[in-house]
């Protein structure tokens, strides 16, 4: 039950309290806002490693081709023309390691690999990349080591940061990832090398927060690992202080290659602001490579490294790509061609005012549903008319219900949704109506499979925190140390072909706790806007319903039978629970019985808890008890509830809501669907 206002419990127990219902739509997926790009420019210029920065207004593009000539295009951001102004900067570069642009206002810094591949090299502009130092030396590779991938960041406690790695030309693991930094003028000297296993693909970095004492410094390599066969994006997590190292942390894999000849390579990585960091790179297979990005989830030090899927995008895949965000928009490309997006948090529609009816239905662990009818006698929801990207198939739908109190207009933010298909009805000479149908949290997971076998043998919460996680939904749990191993860790496995949602109710049920979805009314306009909370239910009630509290128009209620005996059988373990006021008042005891090979001994749940657990479940099976009244916007799932009826006190569990909104009808209300508490 989340908290209500003193005058809005008031207007909803009320009977006079005019509704109000807000709803927004934005072009994003799970809290994640979807990329339009649009072409820039189209040129011939070659394949090369290419690198993007924003320094002064001007998006800087560097570009090593076939020749080892090393150009640069500065163009004001937002232009149509110039994209193509190329001058040179140096010779003798080499085109098979990476460049990398760094630059924070007016300084800006070009770093490349020279000297056959040996020599890192450095060139520092002041006036926003117009003009270009002489190169300066950082690091000179061993004989025989060649450098490969290049990335380089500016920070909060340095000029600038260089990672860099080699190839050791050898055959086993040997490729090395180095640091070194620019503070005061000076750089240091290479150092803290770290295995980066071997045929390394290149380097992306980022820096997201920091002070003038230390700078924080997340990046992506590629390359193959563990056995050198298996290519793969694994996170770092690098801190630095004014003089030195801080913290060196390897976070976990972000993509990993199943099959021979197959890999990442050339990453870019870009943050926009109200946007989650975004990793561009080229997949690449059997002689074509396609380019794509996936967004990061969680860059502290926290939970599981878990991205959301790899999406392929329609353009092309260039030997290296540039990423940058300036300007209200999004870059990226390569010397040949660049495409531009809105930055995130500007595909944003409000149709409150067009709104004619909605009905939203939440289920227990089921997929839920809302359906909008929308007012179009204006045509402004006709097919190609243009309205933005947020009215399109996927678009996250954003609901808030409440009524009009003496404080004004006060609303909740329901659960988030999801456009799952837009139905245009005719309607004579108007624009007639158009009908969204959405999907939510649950639905998201029932309907999307796995396209592989996954294993866990790890505690349920980190199961739930990447599976959730995944698809771009903020975990949070409240602790529950049912979550949480100190002893031998469960077993949990997702065949491919099966649904997510299975994964996440076993992990549920194991552990004794559900999972609401949820929006943050402060968070909501960025993100996360799609939260995912674990939890264990409350057994006391929330709020009441009955003639004193919340008037309701009609109920049906009953003891019911249920069940009231629950065994689990282990790995050699048995435990049974049983609910002794239910026997005795129904003079025999329903019986459910569990098979869960993963209990055995050494876990931290034992067969007692999970009968425990069991038994509540099967509880709340009994269907068939509803109460129908004015809705209350803060009521959610699994709440348990008291009410008042015919003389009586009854406490149910909210199992299942259906709210209905009909403007036309003066239509608003709430059916709630009840089982056991």
């Amino acid at each position: 039950m989340r908290a209500l206002t003193p005058s809005l419990a008031s207007a909803q127990r009320g009977h006079t309290a005019r509704p109000c219902v807000q709803l927004l739509l934005d072009d994003r997926h799970v809290g994640v806002w979807r990329l339009r790009f649009q072409e820039l420019y189209s040129g011939e210029e070659g394949s090369g490693p290419c690198a993007m920065a924003c320094s002064n207004g001007y998006i800087l593009r560097a570009w090593a081709d076939a020749s080892g000539n090393l150009r640069l295009c500065r163009t004001p951001a937002g232009a149509s023309s110039g994209w193509g102004e190329w001058s040179l900067l140096a010779t003798g570069v080499s085109p098979d390691a990476q460049v990398a642009l760094a630059a924070k206002g007016s300084d800006a810094f070009l770093l490349y690999a020279a000297g056959g591949r040996r020599e890192l090299l450095c060139r520092r502009s002041q006036d926003g990349g117009l003009s270009w130092g002489a190169a300066q030396l950082i690091h000179t590779a061993e004989p025989g080591v060649r450098l490969r991938a290049i990335a380089a960041i500016c920070a909060s406690a340095h000029d600038c940061i260089c990672l860099f790695a080699d190839d050791g030309q050898g055959t086993q693991p040997d490729d090395l990832v180095h640091v070194a930094w620019l503070r005061q003028g000076a750089w240091s000297a290479a150092t803290w090398p770290r295995d980066a296993g071997d045929g390394v693909a290149g380097l992306a970095a980022l820096c997201l927060n920091g002070d003038e004492s230390y700078s924080s410094v997340h990046f992506a390599l590629c390359g193959a690992f563990e056995d050198t066969a298996r290519p793969a994006v694994r996170l770092y997590h690098l801190q630095l202080t004014a003089d030195g190292q801080r913290l060196w942390t390897y976070r976990g894999p972000l993509l990993v290659g199943e099959v021979p000849g197959f890999g990442w390579a050339w990453p870019a990585i870009v943050a926009a602001t109200g946007d989650r960091p975004r990793l561009f790179l080229c997949q690449q297979a059997a002689g074509s490579s396609r380019l794509g990005h996936l967004f990061l989830l969680r860059l502290g030090l926290t939970g599981p490294t878990a991205a959301g899927e790899f999406v392929p995008l329609p353009l092309e895949a260039p030997q290296g790509v540039g990423a940058v965000a300036c300007g209200g928009f999004l870059y990226i490309g390569s010397a040949r061609q660049v495409w531009r997006a809105p930055a995130p948090g500007t595909e944003r529609l409000e149709v409150s005012t067009d709104v004619i009816s909605c009905r939203l239905l939440a289920r227990h662990r089921g997929p839920g549903s809302l359906e909008i009818l929308l007012d179009n006698s204006r045509g402004q929801y006709s097919p190609g008319v243009q309205l933005g990207g947020a009215l399109r198939l996927g678009a996250q739908v954003s609901l808030r219900l409440g009524y009009l109190t003496a404080a004004g207009a006060e609303l909740l933010p329901q659960a988030p949704c999801w456009v799952e298909e837009a139905v245009h009805l005719s309607g004579g000479q108007g624009g007639g109506t158009v009908l969204l149908r959405c999907y939510d949290g649950w639905g998201k997971l029932w309907r999307s499979a796995a396209e592989r076998a996954y294993e866990w043998e790890t505690s349920p919460a980190l199961v739930l925190q990447e599976a959730l996680e995944r698809f771009g939904f903020f975990y949070s749990d409240d602790g529950s140390p049912s979550l949480y191993c100190a002893g031998r860790p469960p077993r949990f496995s997702l065949a491919a072909g099966q649904p997510w949602g299975s994964l996440v109710a076993r992990a549920l049920d194991y552990s004794g706790c559900e999972l609401r979805f949820f929006a943050n009314a402060q968070e909501e306009p960025t993100w996360p806007s799609a939260r995912a909370h674990v939890f264990t239910p409350e057994s006391s009630p929330s709020y009441a319903y009955g003639p004193t509290e919340h008037p309701f128009l009609a109920a049906a209620l009953s003891r019911g039978e249920g069940v009231a005996w629950a065994q689990v059988f282990g790995d050699g373990l048995f435990g049974e629970a049983l609910d002794d006021e239910a026997i005795a008042e129904l003079g025999f005891a329903p019986l459910f019985q569990l098979v869960e090979l993963r209990l055995g001994e050494g876990m931290d749940i034992s067969a007692m808890q999970e009968a425990s657990f069991a038994l509540r479940r099967a509880r709340w099976a009994a269907q068939g008890q509803w109460l129908l009244s004015r809705p209350n916007v803060g009521q959610e799932l699994l709440d348990v509830v008291s009410i008042q009826a015919s003389g009586q006190g009854w406490e149910r569990r909210v199992l299942g809501m259906e709210l209905r909104y009909d403007r036309r009808h003066g239509l608003y209300e709430q059916r709630l669907h009840l089982g056991s508490a």
